[in-house]
């Protein structure tokens, strides 16, 4: 009697922890399967069905130590560690931008050739590497009653059509916004918008901000100041991962996702998936039938194109 050999495993169709293992599914004609956990793979699109892994080529450490608060846009790159803030140089060097700073995770945002930059403490600019403080401009226009105000020290922030958006350490449910072109401006009395718990992310696209609190994701649309703003239905009932969204405008069609539009997008970790917010201020969830990402913590995230790598935990 001839025995008809059954293929065990010839590849990987990409990562399904959604459903239990015995339930992944298997074909004994193509030993083709999923994984119900990746490590140290690459998963690809090739466009048609299902994706595929391949082992990645791995990586070599820059740098030893608990360094933090990596960030990079268009400009220069920067990271920290302890109480030190460093720019990382072309050649893959670190040089000193500033010390005593308390330690705690730094947000950014880049306007021109300056990064702006704050730990919810302390603040800064930086410019061609070096940083000063961030100066508090006294109102420059017609005669007002308007109380104008320097920018207060922020634990978020992100800029957007010419103003710089900011979440406060003692106001965490409240964005405010600076005047048009003068990021040391700002009327807190009218320029803010108040949402049901924390802000802990915001991302700018041509229509307006991707905001997160601890409970939901929202979409403020809009191209003025807040106060012109309007405030869209829940994006996504669930929140980003704190701290994993990828600075860096992203083409769509980098991505090689099928059917998927053209233009630029932004990238996250949210509480189910691998999320992409478009130019218009809709939404997408690239593998929330695949990969259950519902987990606590903290994120980091880097985009490697075409890939969008990311951490929580």
């Amino acid at each position: 009697m001839v025995v008809k050999p059954i293929t065990i495993y010839a590849g990987a169709a990409g990562v399904d922890n959604v459903h239990r293992e015995d339930d992944i599914g298997f074909s004994s004609r193509t030993g083709v399967t999923a994984l119900a956990k990746g490590v140290n793979v690459v998963i690809e699109s090739s466009g048609k069905g299902r994706p595929r892994c391949r082992r990645a080529k791995g990586y070599s450490e820059l740098f030893a130590g608990a360094y933090h608060s990596g960030w990079r846009d268009t400009g220069d790159a920067f990271v920290a560690k302890g109480t030190l803030l460093y720019r990382v140089r072309p050649e893959r060097t670190l040089q000193g931008v500033r010390s005593g700073l308390t330690g705690a995770r730094i947000c950014y945002a880049q306007h021109g050739e300056k990064t702006y930059y704050a730990n919810g403490t302390q603040n800064g600019v930086i410019e061609n590497g070096v940083s000063s403080s961030w100066p508090t401009d006294s109102y420059l226009g017609m005669d007002t009653l308007r109380a104008y105000t320097g920018a207060p020290i922020a634990k978020k922030m992100a800029i957007h059509n010419g103003r710089i958006f900011i979440v406060t350490p003692s106001d965490p449910n409240t964005i405010y916004c600076s005047e048009y072109g003068m990021f040391n401006t700002f009327f807190m009395a009218e320029n803010h918008q108040n949402f049901e718990s924390a802000v802990i992310m915001m991302v700018p696209v041509k229509a307006g901000l991707f905001v997160s609190t601890e409970h939901n994701t929202w979409f403020m649309r809009g191209e003025g100041a807040i106060r012109d703003m309007t405030l869209d239905d829940v994006k996504d009932p669930h929140p980003a991962i704190e701290w994993s969204e990828w600075p860096q405008k992203v083409n769509v069609s980098d991505l090689n996702i099928e059917n998927m539009r053209g233009g630029h997008c932004r990238l996250w970790r949210g509480k189910t998936g691998s999320m992409v917010g478009f130019e218009d201020g809709s939404l997408a969830n690239l593998t929330e039938n695949m990969i259950d990402t519902n987990c606590g913590g903290l994120g980091a995230s880097c985009y490697m194109k075409p890939y969008f790598i990311h951490s929580a935990g």
